[in-house]
């Protein structure tokens, strides 16, 4: 999937792989971690300042004594800002604790993303285009 020549959404525009780091267990916060495969197809740019996304993931956190989802996708939006883009990946469990997720493109196919597990210490990878 790539932008007309000259559209809005530039370079950034595609499907991406990196990975990122979920917590897993039923205790919030908590102490396990597991690095996991994660899949980002940027759909549109909107007047510079959001973007249309979707992600996919697994998720091993238990919360409120429901079962961990595990593989999932979520369509949300991202704030634009330059060559980054930060959304909220639990949105439905936690969007108000939850720290943004953050891809930073270095060119056109390739940057790095880094994220938060629930609040944890920061996991960077870096992350690199499917479509090229």
């Amino acid at each position: 999937m790539r932008p007309a020549a000259g559209s809005a959404e530039g370079p950034t525009a595609g499907a991406y792989r990196s990975t990122i780091k979920v917590k897993v267990g039923s205790v919030v916060p908590s102490p396990n971690t597991t690095v996991e495969p994660l899949l980002f197809i940027v759909l549109s740019l909107s007047k510079g300042s959001s973007a249309e996304i979707i992600v996919s993931t697994k998720d091993w956190l238990s919360r409120g004594g429901q079962l961990p989802v595990g593989p999932f996708w979520r369509f949300t939006t991202a704030t634009v800002s330059g060559p980054r883009l930060e959304f909220n990946l639990l949105g439905q469990h936690n969007a108000m604790a939850e720290p943004p997720q953050t891809i930073k493109w270095s060119d056109a196919n390739s940057g790095q993303f880094s994220g938060r597990p629930d609040a944890g210490t920061v996991y960077s990878a870096p992350f690199t285009r499917l479509d090229g």
